[in-house]
């Protein structure tokens, strides 16, 4: 389990660079096509810069949502795992105290 969420985390910031040098390399050709554009051509160009800045923030928001949920999930691994250690002692405590039960039931009877 934990693995497969080390898998998505780092799958996800291999989405988030691919993201972001998609932008820069957008960026840059818009640049060099912007000069040589008329406004109307301008005006659509921005309105598509501005819709793939617009789809890349929803794509980070949805990246910080799975990492804030393998944050999530790795604290409540680590609380099980304390809690299993603490369960896993509890129960050799309680086999070592019936073992030494049984051993003065044997030599009570022993005795007898």
């Amino acid at each position: 389990e934990r693995k497969r969420f080390f898998t998505l985390d780092k799958e996800n910031k291999l989405a988030q660079v691919e993201w972001q040098t998609k932008l820069d390399l957008q960026k840059g050709e818009i640049e060099l096509e912007w000069s040589q554009k008329s406004e109307a051509e301008k005006f659509e160009m921005k309105q598509q810069y501005e819709n793939t800045i617009k789809h890349l923030n929803i794509a980070i928001d949805d990246l910080q949502g799975w990492k804030k949920k393998y944050e999530e999930s790795e604290d409540m691994y680590i609380t099980l795992s304390k809690i299993m250690t603490v369960k896993n002692q509890r129960i050799e405590e309680l086999q070592a105290r019936l073992m030494v039960e049984k051993e003065t039931e044997n030599v009570a009877k022993e005795s007898v």
